[in-house]
């Protein structure tokens, strides 16, 4: 994966909205807003990556390891 993946899933992580057990999901809405604010243009196997991350992040604050 490259590296910028992980960048820009940090910048993404960074504006996640939260509730009371943590944070919310980020959605597709999110990532198009991020995207037309940073200018970026991720490619659709690029999104699946963050939403990728985003789902192992949600998995690891369940199981207690963040």
């Amino acid at each position: 994966m490259g590296a910028y993946v992980w960048t820009w899933f940090l910048e993404l992580n960074r504006a996640r909205s939260l509730h009371a057990s943590g944070g919310n999901p980020i959605g597709y809405g999110e990532i198009e807003s991020w995207a037309r604010l940073t200018g970026r243009r991720p490619r659709p196997w690029e999104i699946d990556w963050l939403c990728a991350l985003d789902q192992a992040k949600h998995f690891m604050e369940i199981a207690g390891l963040q």
